[in-house]
């Protein structure tokens, strides 16, 4: 079987965050919406929505990453409460 190379994504979105707060990524299909609480839950604000095309037929794996806009710069952070859902 041959492995499916999903499309180029395509996003949009000129959310800021602020520390500490919760992030949330959704999937629906090739559809994603990225949300943004900082309360806990109770709230979520929209921080970007896009698509990637044929990402329903590709493998795929889950994980959490931490990157920065300064190429040499060190950064850390700490995750708590993860959970994956599926439907």
């Amino acid at each position: 079987m041959q492995p499916c190379i999903a499309g180029k994504s395509a996003f949009t979105g000129s959310g800021t965050a602020a520390l500490p707060s919760l992030l949330r990524l959704k999937r629906h299909g090739t559809a994603f919406t990225a949300a943004l609480s900082t309360d806990d839950g109770a709230t979520w604000t929209a921080l970007a929505t896009g698509e990637i095309p044929r990402f329903s037929d590709a493998r795929y794996h889950v994980g959490l990453m931490v990157c920065s806009r300064n190429q040499l710069g060190r950064r850390r952070a700490e995750f708590d409460e993860v959970s994956i859902t599926h439907s």
